[in-house]
């Protein structure tokens, strides 16, 4: 018999393998299956799977009613099909053969499922990021119309419009700051919930997160440079007797 790495990490770890003896995936003595090579780990039925202990016996020794032949080639898979279908019934013409599939198909067809949830966490992630857009521009908005007089008396006694709105997105900037030291925690527990649903992707990206602090917090400034913007325009006088 063939076992994978994950058999002799578990039943023989520290020894060599090779030319002990088991029988039901255990080790045992003679008489039983001779371990005669370690292959290493793969994905047989989905690819979030865990590798488990695995142990591979020759075709003579366990009969079975149906295999399947996998097939390396350097040439496009769909072009050496006819041939390889073929060879097969030079070797035995009573062979039936099902069907055949490329390994990309194989893989493309089990990740279905984890697409359709992909595509809609992202439709839902990008009426999340209108929502809050829209929620910061009111809450931005708002806060520099009740402002109106302070920035009136600002720009009266000299104050420039790029101090105006200067003022205004640091403010805005150390909201933005408290934000993120406050949702943070709560960001880094959330990404344990979504580690079942990703493959080859760590649930703590480093780059992913940075990006996200960047989107939000670039799109929270440009929803308060526009209000900001706004404000800075109007009329000092015009500003003082707004109260």
């Amino acid at each position: 018999a063939v076992v994978n790495q994950s058999f002799v990490d578990e039943y023989l770890p520290r020894t060599n393998p090779l030319g002990r003896y088991m029988e039901h995936g255990a080790p045992f003595t003679a008489p039983g299956s001779e371990i005669v090579g370690v292959v290493a780990d793969a994905k047989f039925f989905d690819l979030r799977e865990k590798a488990e202990p695995m142990v591979f016996y020759p075709i003579s020794q366990k009969p079975v009613n149906a295999f399947d032949l996998i097939l390396r080639t350097a040439a496009d898979p769909s072009s050496v099909a006819a041939e390889v279908r073929s060879a097969l019934k030079q070797i035995n013409g009573r062979l039936p053969i099902l069907e055949q599939h490329r390994l990309d198909d194989q893989v493309e067809n089990s990740l279905e499922q984890q697409k359709l949830i992909a595509t809609l966490c992202s439709i839902f992630g990008l009426l999340a990021l209108l929502l809050a857009s829209i929620g910061i521009y009111g809450t931005l908005a708002y806060s520099v119309a009740g402002r109106t007089a302070e920035i009136g008396i600002r720009m009266a006694v000299g104050a420039k419009r790029t101090h105006v709105i200067s003022l205004v997105l640091r403010d805005l900037a150390a909201s933005l700051l408290a934000g993120l030291i406050l949702g943070l925690p709560f960001v880094l527990a959330a990404t344990r919930s979504l580690e079942s649903f990703l493959f080859g992707v760590k649930p703590l990206d480093p780059l992913a997160l940075l990006g996200s602090v960047l989107l939000i917090g670039g799109i929270a400034l440009l929803a308060g440079y526009l209000p900001a913007h706004r404000a800075a325009r109007i009329d000092p006088m015009r500003a003082l007797r707004h109260e």
